[in-house]
């Protein structure tokens, strides 16, 4: 999978609406004809369509990876199930009470 930007993104989308053909412009900027052609059409990118499905916060998220870290420092790196312990409480005081995992 290519790596790209936004300004790639955004100049292969602005070389497509000046006439320049999907796949030249994908190939130019670095994109997969695929990926220009969905945000084209208005799909979104993996991360942006995640963002959703996500129960944490980002900053949840780092509070939750710094005590990770720092039990880990102090010889006592939290195993799963103690992680999703901390997790499901951390849910559970925002009104969360949904199972975690798949469906």
């Amino acid at each position: 999978m290519p790596v790209y930007s936004a300004d790639d993104l955004e100049n292969a989308i602005a070389d497509v609406k000046n006439g320049v053909s999907l796949k030249t412009a994908a190939k130019k900027n670095g994109l997969l004809p695929s990926t220009l052609r969905g945000r084209l059409t208005g799909a979104q990118s993996r991360q942006v369509a995640r963002q959703e499905q996500l129960r944490l916060t980002t900053d949840q998220e780092d509070d939750l990876e710094r005590w990770i870290l720092r039990q880990e420092k102090l010889g006592h790196a939290p195993t799963h199930a103690q992680v999703r312990t901390i997790v499901r409480s951390v849910l559970a005081r925002h009104g969360d009470h949904a199972p975690l995992g798949r469906k």
